[in-house]
């Protein structure tokens, strides 16, 4: 029997406890958890680590969420991974500079333990989903932009020419 890999989570917070209840959270769950307490070391980790999910404070020291949201967006691995950005912030100004430095989702702090680990699953699977219709969209578009051949598409319905 085939084991699949656990969906790997990068947690990214100052606040220890944080990330011992994000691991505590998680790991259960199945999922493979690796903790950083700085932007710095988060961009540093993305050149040799490829996690599923980020989970990223938005209150750091130095480099903030939003900055390191947006420097994880700009990395040449960090395009297309998931940001849940956590924050104890729930004002609608910084909801909206979460989601345009370009956060995936959001937890408002405290963060509810038990939904965590359900949560990160969504977004994960939703990612993957999303990758594979990007994917098979770019598939469909070559072929039909780079084939010289002459199509007719019949509408199966009636009959009809497309």
């Amino acid at each position: 029997m085939n084991k699949q890999p656990a969906d790997k989570v990068l947690v990214v917070d100052d606040d220890f406890r944080t990330r011992f209840l994000s691991r505590a959270a998680l790991e259960p769950a199945g999922f493979e958890v690796t903790d950083v307490a700085s932007g710095k070391e988060t961009l540093e980790l993305l050149d040799s680590y490829t996690p599923d999910l980020i989970l990223l404070d938005v209150l750091m020291p130095g480099m903030d969420g939003f900055q390191t949201c947006r420097a994880i967006r700009n990395h040449p691995t960090g395009a297309d991974i998931p940001v849940l950005m956590m924050t104890g912030l729930d004002d609608m100004e910084t909801i909206t500079d979460a989601y345009e430095a370009g956060a995936t989702d959001f937890l408002v702090k405290p963060v509810q333990w038990p939904i965590l680990p359900r949560k990160a699953a969504f977004i994960i699977r939703s990612s993957r989903t999303n990758k594979a219709l990007k994917e098979s969209e770019e598939r469909h578009k070559s072929f039909f932009e780079h084939n010289q051949s002459v199509m007719l598409l019949i509408d199966p319905a009636d009959g009809g020419i497309i």
